[in-house]
């Protein structure tokens, strides 16, 4: 049976008036199309008119249809961003006495639904007084049934089955490749059948978090405004809305705030988050918590710089040795960290699961923490983030093999919660840089001052007098951390801002993402020739090295594939350089970091008359680079990243640089 152009078109019309959804797209049009004649052929019904009428007698058929009409495309833990940020959101709410209350609306046959709820049963383990409800519902009621039968094929599974297996109920026999959820996280989760057109407000609201994913894509104009302003009269005042990556809207049209990734939540924007600088592996007494105690530390150690090579060596006090805790899975990897620490005088503990992690910081203060992120039970990045919550200022090195598709999720904890990111592989193929990297934050959170001599910077307290033409950004290990606060919410007409950050290749795109979302600035293409424009920032990607110059059209940006510089590629040295070869003002900032790239080009810029700033000692993760061009004489002010933010923005004020004559 095949429906002519006539009965298409009035199937078309029947499926938006039933689902609300807008019928364009070949795609989307010939699937409806087919289904809709697959229907016809299992009732028997030759015309579609005889259809019609089967349908509107019996309700079971309808629904068969509501599902015929509707998109089943859904998957595990999709869109990766958004569960960081769910993350985030548990942490504020842990210590409140109120079901924390989400709902997944268009959430199809219930995968949506219990990867959330996943999520909210590892924080509920850690906090047993937490208490969480999650509803799904959806307009297709075969969809539904599913969803309540919680019965999933083995081989749907994209996640890593490993890391939540403790949460998943297996079959025997000839359902053996067939699981279900723990009983904990089915009796927290219901569904109904729910159309998002409906005036009527869900009977479990108002939510602390609505989830509508993937869905708007398929609604008019009208019909996005009418469904977002809905799913906002269900959530709290302080709620949160998570649509679809490729479903962004205008904030203001509904007076909430976007927080990136087209997550938005009631309100006005907060005032920005004060730095953190964790220099204490000490957990914060002043979080109480009476099932556990602050671990001590009666010993005391030093990291000394040799006088001539720049390497470090420990000085010992009474038992002195700093001690590691390694957070790891595989044996094979807990034995080459307790060897590469081994090798330099360190203790260092290490454990197969965050477990016992988390017992072992309970009583005891370590000095630096490694961390593989897949991890069995609790996975690496909410462990970090549920600690951090929970008081512990050990810096943190993630150490793991991560996927580009995860680049996002590592992105986000370098840029709240941990000090930087080591390949695996790297501990064997680049022991020496992997060593130098642990050194140099063990000395940093000691709380000494760096080996080597550093210039006083008492009288590099000088302000910008002009407004730039153009913003030079430079930083190594904590850099993530440290650019996000810098640069968040520039004003809409910055000069371009562009940044070297040295960061794995997998990881520079995620990155690029994250600044441009924090900034409020457009992200700039990253190409040969790309004219530099107000309003937008520029990050460094991949393999090559990114520079700055200047003809009669203006700046433009300047790649290339040259030798590394100070062993980089991208280098900030090769980024200051070459600005400092244009006619145009600057303001260049090098910021945390090991080695000494940034400092020469920091220094011929301030030659040429650019306003030049240092991260200061006492603020940095790594005081490296920015030591090597204090020492240089390569600074106008050194200060803290809330010093040098209130500097940059006060120069935006200024009036442009008058050029010479």
């Amino acid at each position: 049976m095949l429906l002519n152009e006539a009965e298409q078109l009035q199937v078309l019309k029947m499926a938006e008036e039933l689902t609300g959804a807008s019928q364009t797209g070949e795609t989307r049009t010939g699937s409806i199309i087919s289904n809709v004649e697959r229907r016809m052929r299992e009732c028997e019904c030759d015309t579609l008119a005889e259809y019609v009428v089967r349908v509107e007698s019996d309700p079971e058929e309808k629904n068969n249809l509501i599902s015929a009409l509707t998109i089943h495309t859904t998957a595990w833990f999709r869109e990766n961003p958004h569960f960081v940020k769910f993350h985030e959101i548990l942490l504020d709410v842990l210590d409140r006495k109120q079901t924390f209350n989400v709902w997944c609306a268009a959430c199809s046959t219930g995968e949506e639904v219990y990867s959330f709820a996943i999520v909210l049963e590892e924080f509920r383990k850690v906090y047993p007084r937490f208490e969480y409800r999650i509803y799904g519902s959806d307009i297709d009621p075969v969809s539904i049934e599913t969803a309540e039968r919680a019965v999933y094929s083995e081989k749907q599974i994209n996640f890593n089955l490993d890391r939540y297996k403790h949460h998943l109920l297996y079959g025997t026999g000839k359902t053996a490749e067939l699981f279900t959820l723990s009983k904990e996280i089915r009796t927290r989760c219901s569904f109904s059948t729910h159309d998002l057109r409906s005036e009527a407000r869900h009977p479990n609201s108002p939510f602390d978090v609505v989830i509508c994913r993937n869905v708007l894509i398929y609604f008019s104009a009208q019909g996005v405004k009418q469904v977002v302003a809905k799913l906002i009269a269900n959530m709290k005042n302080d709620g949160t809305l998570f649509l679809g990556h490729s479903e962004s809207i205008v904030a203001s049209d509904f007076g909430i705030t976007s927080r990136g990734h087209s997550v938005y939540t009631m309100g006005s924007e907060p005032a920005a988050e004060k730095p953190k600088r964790f220099v204490s592996s000490r957990l914060d007494s002043s979080r109480s918590d009476s099932t556990k105690t602050e671990p001590s530390r009666t010993d005391s150690f030093r990291i000394d710089a040799g006088p001539k090579t720049g390497m470090f060596s420990i000085t010992k006090g009474k038992s002195a040795k700093p001690t590691i805790l390694a957070v790891d899975d595989t044996k094979a990897s807990r034995q080459l960290l307790t060897k590469v620490f081994g090798d330099l005088g360190f203790e260092c503990e290490a454990v197969e699961t965050t477990a016992e992690a988390t017992r072992l910081v309970k009583t005891k203060a370590f000095d630096l923490i490694t961390l593989d992120l897949q991890m069995p039970g609790m996975e690496g990045g909410a462990w970090l983030l549920t600690e951090r919550a929970r008081g512990l200022k050990a810096p943190v090195v993630i150490v793991s093999d991560i996927r580009r598709e995860d680049a996002p999720y590592v992105v986000n904890l370098l840029g709240k919660t941990a000090q930087d990111y080591i390949e695996k592989s790297d501990l064997l193929h680049k022991s020496s840089e992997v060593r130098d990297t642990f050194l140099e934050i063990l000395r940093s959170q000691s709380g000494l001052k760096s080996g080597s001599e550093v210039r006083s910077v008492a009288n590099l307290k000088e302000k910008p007098s002009f407004r730039p033409d153009l913003i030079l950004v430079g930083a190594s290990t904590g850099g993530p951390q440290a650019l996000a606060k810098l640069l968040t919410r520039l004003p809409a007409d910055s000069p371009p801002v562009v940044v070297v950050q040295h960061i794995s290749a997998k990881f520079s795109a995620a990155l690029a993402d994250r600044l441009a979302t924090v900034s409020g600035l457009n992200l700039g293409k990253m190409e040969d020739g790309e004219s530099l424009q107000n309003g937008h920032i520029y990050i460094a990607l991949d393999d090559y090295h990114v520079g700055v110059t200047e003809d009669r059209r203006g700046l433009s940006l300047k790649l290339s594939t040259d030798l590394p510089v100070n062993r980089h590629r991208p280098s900030v040295d090769y980024l200051f350089r070459s600005a400092a070869e244009t006619d145009k003002s600057a303001i260049a900032i090098l910021l945390t970091g090991m080695g000494r790239d940034g400092a020469v080009g920091l220094k011929a810029l301030k030659d040429r008359g650019a306003y030049c700033v240092a991260q200061s000692e006492d603020d940095c993760i790594v005081f490296g680079m920015p030591r090597e061009a204090i020492n240089l004489g390569a600074a106008h002010f050194v200060g803290t990243i809330d010093d040098i933010r209130a500097a940059l923005l006060g120069s935006m004020a200024l009036s442009p640089k008058e050029k010479a004559s």
